[in-house]
């Protein structure tokens, strides 16, 4: 890319300006230069897209993820446990941009069927396999060091999130076969069932990135973020699943089709719930000895969603704002919490 950029920017400015020194012989320190300027231009040119660069070598070159997910984990480490469990949580966000990735191109497939991306999912659902067994064995054998009190808690914590990772890692590769089932009996969502499952999988998303962000960065600040999200998923599993159901019982939706909508519902929610096991936990290690979520997490959950805190009610209603009432006609809204 960056040879085709030089060769069009380089040639299309000689025959617009006729640089002097185009017929000149070069000397080392003018290869040396030009070297340079290639590299730095190529490079300041390249650099604002790097994410869509990454994507296309993973796209083209689907098995260098296979090496990657297991070149941070080496019993070199596991002498010096701490190190060991950093290497782990390295480990475990690779797991969780896995399951990011597949949850991405599943959703896709609902959208636009592609057979090539539907075999990387598959291929990054076996590197997800294989990363939950290798993570496991590897956190097995480092509990066999000698491991202080908060060293033990986060194997435990890894091996937690190992678990709800490589299970949203399942749940996507489910969304996956339902857009397999319609794309081979030919069979479509109405107008109204496709909007329904935009919000939906858009909220699911933005939980799982949420998730992803606060477990790389240990963040409770951005954990915190993830519960009133996923209780509006609920809120839109609960208020699709009720319409779909009126939808069928009207005749305006097909059994086989019906069934498939609730299906990923199903399946969209209990990512959402995976997602709200990692981040209650990232929660949990940041809290005080006094806090309710070391006690009872699920005491913790019900007191949120009972409106005890204010600032989980501010996020929660920012989110519905952006998810729930938008394929909610103003009728509708009336009485919704």
């Amino acid at each position: 890319m960056g040879s085709l950029f030089y060769l069009v920017l380089l040639y299309a400015g000689n025959a617009i300006f006729h640089f002097p020194f185009w017929t000149n012989t070069m000397n080392m320190g003018s290869i040396a230069n030009l070297h340079l300027c290639f590299n730095a231009g190529c490079t300041l040119a390249l650099l604002p897209f790097n994410n869509l660069l990454v994507r296309l070598v993973e796209y083209v070159v689907p098995g260098d993820a296979d090496e990657r997910a297991f070149s941070v984990l080496d019993d070199r480490f596991l002498s010096s446990p701490s190190l060991a469990l950093e290497k782990a949580h390295d480990a475990v966000i690779q797991m969780g941009g896995f399951a990011l990735e597949n949850y991405r191109n599943a959703v896709s497939l609902l959208n636009r069927y592609d057979v090539k991306k539907l075999e990387h999912l598959h291929e990054t659902e076996v590197t997800l396999d294989q990363m939950e067994s290798a993570l496991n064995n590897y956190l097995v054998k480092l509990t066999d060091r000698a491991l202080t009190t908060e060293e033990s808690k986060d194997v435990s914590d890894l091996l937690h999130a190992v678990s709800d990772f490589e299970r949203i890692g399942d749940y996507a590769i489910n969304v996956s076969e339902s857009a397999t089932m319609l794309r081979e009996r030919s069979m479509s969502f109405s107008t109204a069932a496709k909007s329904e499952l935009t919000a939906m999988t858009g909220a699911v998303e933005e939980t799982l990135e949420k998730t992803l962000a606060c477990y790389t960065t240990r963040s409770s600040a951005a954990a915190s973020e993830v519960e009133p999200l996923e209780e509006v998923v609920d809120l839109l599993r609960d208020e699709l699943r009720g319409r779909h159901i009126e939808r069928l019982k009207c005749g305006s939706c097909t059994v086989d089709l019906g069934s498939q909508f609730l299906e990923l519902l199903i399946n969209l929610e209990r990512i959402s719930d995976h997602c709200s096991n990692i981040a209650l936990n990232v929660l949990k290690r940041a809290a005080s000895k006094d806090d309710l979520i070391l006690s009872d997490t699920h005491a913790y959950t019900r007191a949120l969603h009972r409106g005890e805190d204010q600032t989980f009610d501010a996020m929660f209603e920012a989110y519905r704002q952006k998810y729930f009432v938008p394929i909610n006609p103003p009728s509708d809204l009336q009485g919704q919490p």
